[in-house]
């Protein structure tokens, strides 16, 4: 996560939570899709401070967090009691899936007539199991990650 700042020149909005801002800055102008979980209180020649990442095959900076210091509001998302529940949900219902296909998986190639086909046809719900699991752990580490880059930031 980096963090820029500057001047909002021009901005457009995509949707309630989400808005393409061109940002001039002291070293050079910026153009940043900022994401947010609310509506955005931003207005031309507003200074904000941003965190997020660059985008490398787009070159627009994707903002998560914002700080307006004109208007003196700020959103950042946070990884709260209701985020964890959701996350440990997560984690266990598609980790359940991971070993329940993999026990079947693996008694169907253990038996003494291994039976193939079937050992086919659970292998693709164990390989979903598994990109699920492995979705939910990038997405609830991102927003850990952005919570943990924005709190420090202050």
């Amino acid at each position: 996560m980096e963090k820029i700042s500057g001047v909002v020149s021009h901005l457009q909005a995509i949707s309630r939570t989400e808005v393409t801002i061109e940002l001039n800055s002291e070293k050079q102008n910026k153009v940043v899709r900022l994401v947010v979980g609310e509506p955005w209180v931003i207005s031309q020649g507003d200074s904000l401070e941003l965190s997020g990442e660059a985008d490398l095959k787009s070159g627009v900076f994707v903002a998560y967090a914002y700080t307006n210091q004109t208007k003196g509001v700020r959103y950042y998302p946070e990884y709260t009691i209701g985020m964890r529940a959701v996350a440990a949900f997560w984690y266990l219902l598609s980790g359940f899936f991971v070993v329940a296909t993999a026990s079947l998986l693996y008694i169907n190639l253990l038996d003494s007539r291994p039976r193939y086909l079937t050992a086919a046809i659970v292998f693709l719900p164990f390989l979903f199991s598994c990109s699920c699991l492995l979705l939910g752990y990038k997405r609830f580490a991102k927003l850990k990650r952005i919570t943990r880059s924005v709190a420090a930031s202050e």
